[in-house]
C-alpha cells in the first residue's frame, strides 16, 4: 500500500477541496485582504461590464464601475471587522443576507482600487458569480441571489481554478512534485484561493507556467502548436495580473533549442510569445490612459519624483534593495506561510515553522521526480528570481513608498511590501534550491513520506481552527 504522499496530486486535490470549501464558508464577507475591491471588480466583470469607467475632476480620474447599490451596501457592512480581531460575525447576520432578497437594479457609479485592472484575471470569480445567477434564475429564486450569495459562488469557483490548475502544475513538473504541493498547501496559499482576489488566479498561473516550462524542457518531443497556445495564454494572465511576474517567461530560455525546431526557431517563437503578450497589455494601457484623458494627481506627481530619484541615485538605491529583504525577513516569512485577513488574522509563530519546515523537507529530501537543474539552467533560473525580486523592491519603492504616507520621495526604506508577493515565485525558488546531494538521502525521504500527509492535514485544521476564534468565538 504506498502512501498518499507517494501522490502528491492527490494528496493536494483532497486538501485543497476538502479545506478550501470550508475556508470560503467560514470567513465571513470582504474579510480577505483587499477582497472589497476585488469583489466590485469581478461582480462588475459577471454582468459584461468588463471596462472601466472614469470620473475626471481636479484631483484626477476615478476609475470605477456602475454597480447595484445593495452590492455597495453589502461591501460596506462588513467593514467593521478589518483590522480589529476583537470584531466578531454572528450567524444571523449570515443567514439573513444569503436569505433575504436583495434588488440588483439601482445602480451608482463607485470607484475603487480595482477598476482599471484587467477582466481576464477576474474570470474564475465572474464566472462563479454568472453560475450562481443563472442557477438560482433557473429554480426561480433570483430575487434571493444576493450579494453574499454572489461572492460565495465568486470564491469556490475561485478555489476551483486555483486547484484545478495547481494539480496539473505538480502532475507536469518533472522536479519536486511534493514541494509544489506543500507550497500551495501554505495557510496564505490556500486562503488567498478561497476568496475573491486576483492573487489567486496570478498564482495559479506561475505554479503551471513554471511546471509547463520544466515539463517541456525535460521532454524529448518537439513544442507543438498547443504547447505555445499555452504558454501564450499563462504568460497573458500573468502580465495582465501582476506584470512584475511576466519576468518568468524568461524559463523560456531554459528549454533546450531543438525542441522549437530547426536554426532559429526557438528565439523567434520566444519573441512572438513576448511580443504578442506585450501588444495587448499596451493596447489595454492606452484605452485605459485615454480615460483618465491624461489627468495627473498627486500620487503620479510623487511617483515621477520618485523615479527621477532613483535614477540620480543608483547606488544608494540598490543599497536599500540588498538592505530590504535582511531588515523585512521575518515579516515576509510569516506573510508568506501565513498572515490572513485583512494582515489581521496571525498564526503563533512556532506553528508557522511546522509548514515552514514541510515545504524545507520536502523541497530537500523527496526523492520523487529528477533531482534538479544543470547547473547552467540553474543560472538562468536564479537570474530570473533575483531579477524579479529586485524589480518587486523597485516597484513598491517607486510607486507605494513615493506616497507622503508611506515614506514619501526619497525615503530609506521601502514599505508595502508583504510576503505573499512571493508566492508565484515559490515554485522557482524550490527548483533552486532542490539538488541531487540531499535528494539522495532515501532515510529522510522515507520520513518524509510517512509523516507529510497528517502534518498537512494538521496544518489545515490548525488554520480553520484560527479563523474560527478570530471571527466567530467572543
Amino acid at each position: 500500500m504506498t502512501s498518499p504522499a507517494s501522490h502528491p496530486d492527490k494528496l493536494f486535490l483532497y486538501l485543497a477541496l476538502c479545506f478550501g470549501i470550508v475556508f470560503a464558508f467560514v470567513v465571513p464577507p470582504i474579510q480577505f485582504a483587499d477582497e472589497d475591491s476585488h469583489y466590485k471588480k469581478a461582480y462588475a466583470v459577471s454582468t459584461g461590464d468588463v471596462l472601466p469607467h472614469a470620473v475626471v475632476d481636479a484631483s484626477g480620474a476615478h476609475f470605477g464601475n456602475r454597480l447595484p447599490r445593495s452590492v455597495l451596501e453589502f461591501v460596506d457592512q462588513h467593514r467593521y471587522m478589518i483590522g480589529r480581531p476583537e470584531a466578531k460575525y454572528r450567524y444571523s447576520d449570515l443567514y439573513l443576507r444569503t436569505a433575504a432578497p436583495a434588488g440588483h437594479g439601482d445602480r451608482a457609479f463607485n470607484s475603487h482600487s480595482a477598476a482599471a485592472l484587467d477582466p481576464l484575471v477576474y474570470l474564475p470569480s465572474a464566472l462563479g458569480m454568472l453560475a450562481g445567477r443563472l442557477l438560482y434564475g433557473a429554480v426561480g429564486a433570483s430575487a434571493l441571489y444576493t450579494p453574499a450569495a454572489n461572492l460565495y459562488f465568486g470564491r469556490l469557483f475561485n478555489l476551483f481554478f486555483f486547484v484545478a490548475c495547481v494539480t496539473a502544475a505538480i502532475r507536469l513538473t518533472p522536479i519536486a512534485k511534493t514541494a509544489f504541493a506543500v507550497a500551495a498547501l501554505l495557510p496564505m496559499s490556500l486562503a488567498l484561493a478561497a476568496s475573491v482576489n486576483r492573487d489567486a488566479t496570478v498564482i495559479a498561473a506561475a505554479f503551471l507556467f513554471t511546471a509547463f516550462v520544466l515539463h517541456l524542457a525535460h521532454r524529448s518531443e518537439p513544442i507543438r502548436r498547443r504547447d505555445l497556445v499555452g504558454l501564450f495564454a499563462l504568460g497573458l494572465v500573468l502580465l495582465l495580473g501582476k506584470q512584475i511576474y511576466f519576468s518568468l517567461m524568461g524559463l523560456l530560455l531554459l528549454v533546450p533549442p531543438g525542441q522549437w525546431g530547426p536554426g532559429r526557431a526557438k528565439w523567434r517563437s520566444i519573441a512572438v510569445l513576448v511580443g504578442a503578450c506585450l501588444g495587448l497589455y499596451l493596447l489595454e494601457s492606452v484605452y485605459v490612459a485615454a480615460l483618465g484623458r491624461g489627468a495627473a494627481s498627486p500620487e503620479a506627481t510623487a511617483v515621477h519624483q520618485q523615479l527621477a530619484y532613483v535614477l540620480h541615485n543608483p547606488a544608494r538605491c540598490l543599497s536599500l534593495m540588498v538592505a530590504t529583504p535582511v531588515r523585512s525577513r521575518i515579516g515576509w516569512t510569516v506573510g508568506l506561510i501565513g498572515n490572513l485577513g485583512w494582515l489581521d488574522t496571525n498564526f503563533p509563530y512556532p506553528f508557522l515553522a511546522v509548514p515552514g519546515v514541510a515545504l524545507a523537507a520536502t523541497t530537500l529530501f523527496d526523492p520523487g521526480g529528477a533531482v534538479g537543474l544543470a547547473p547552467r539552467p540553474k543560472l538562468v533560473a536564479l537570474a530570473i528570481l533575483l531579477a524579479t525580486g529586485l524589480a518587486i523592491e523597485l516597484g513598491f519603492y517607486v510607486l507605494w513608498t513615493s506616497l507622503p504616507s508611506e515614506g514619501g520621495v526619497g525615503a530609506d526604506t521601502i514599505t508595502g511590501i508583504q510576503g505573499r508577493y512571493f508566492l508565484p515565485l515559490l515554485p522557482l525558488a524550490i527548483v533552486l534550491v532542490r539538488n541531487g546531494w540531499t535528494a539522495g538521502w532515501t532515510k529522510a525521504g522515507e520520513l518524509v513520506d510517512l509523516l507529510l500527509p497528517p502534518v498537512l492535514t494538521a496544518v489545515q485544521v490548525v488554520t480553520l481552527f484560527i479563523l474560527v476564534l478570530r471571527y466567530w468565538i467572543p
